[in-house]
């Protein structure tokens, strides 16, 4: 698996609590990329590309929503050799959006947000709530790469302004910025020291201490190339200018002898 699997896998399996659990689901199901909109018509279709993960899911699904029948199914890719799950969810469409259904509406997601001056601890559910928006529509790049990034994709503007307002409240630093990416909105983070803690928020330590171990090496390896050059140009320059007295002793060994030198030293003296 890729490390943005890795990380989803890994806080997808962290939801212990029962409210945890209804507020992860909650945000994956109106985050997830469906077949067609949500709602109470047409029934609930969506991919998972990952086995691990999809089994979470449809376990937490039926714990948070035992009277809600979901059907699953495996699929192979053909030009890929990757496996993916199909999620169906044909009856009970009315309840499952009555239960999941912020301020009455499905289209528009309205993301927590943290008061310090009411508490100073984060509440677990919320961020519970934004590791299910992570797993639903969210992605990281891996730390051997040279391009630190995290992102979440959203169907529409104002669901990316709400996630970008709401997630600042929470940390100074978690300063998302908007993209528009063809039919889709993103927001992302790129500062690497950002894109820790964000992991640490979602209580993805396992893969935090991962993308630091290799952040640091890489760092260490970068600035042991550095001075490796640096120690090198500095040779090269030392050997340069080694050569350049040499030629112009050379220079005047045949345009004058050196005992010429001397019998002008010895004269003039």
């Amino acid at each position: 698996m890729s490390f943005s699997f890795d990380v989803k896998d890994e806080i997808s399996k962290k939801i212990i609590n029962d409210c945890c659990k209804k507020s992860f689901m909650q945000s994956f199901l109106l985050l997830v990329k469906k077949k067609q909109p949500l709602n109470s018509k047409e029934p609930l279709i969506f991919v998972i590309k990952s086995l691990p993960i999809a089994r979470t899911i449809i376990k937490l699904f039926k714990e948070v929503f035992p009277n809600i029948e979901i059907e699953f199914s495996l699929y192979k890719s053909k030009t890929k050799n990757l496996s993916f799950v199909k999620c169906r969810v044909y009856k009970g469409i009315d309840i499952l959006l009555n239960q999941i259904s912020i301020n009455n509406r499905v289209d528009v997601v309205e993301f927590p947000k943290h008061d310090q001056a009411l508490e100073e601890d984060f509440n677990e559910c919320d961020r519970a709530f934004y590791s299910g928006a992570f797993v639903a529509c969210g992605s990281v790049n891996s730390p051997k790469t040279s391009n630190y990034h995290i992102e979440f994709s959203f169907d529409n503007e104002t669901t990316t302004d709400n996630f970008i307002k709401a997630i600042a409240t929470f940390n100074i630093d978690f300063i998302f910025k908007k993209l528009i990416r063809k039919n889709r909105y993103g927001a992302y983070l790129k500062t690497s020291a950002h894109i820790t803690d964000f992991l640490v928020f979602m209580s993805a330590t396992d893969n935090m201490l991962l993308f630091e171990s290799d952040r640091m090496d890489r760092s260490f390896k970068n600035a042991l190339n550095r001075y490796n050059n640096l120690d090198i140009s500095n040779q090269m320059k030392i050997n340069a200018s080694s050569l350049k007295q040499i030629n112009m002793i050379n220079f005047l060994e045949k345009k004058r002898p050196f005992s010429w030198f001397k019998w002008k030293c010895s004269k003039s003296s």
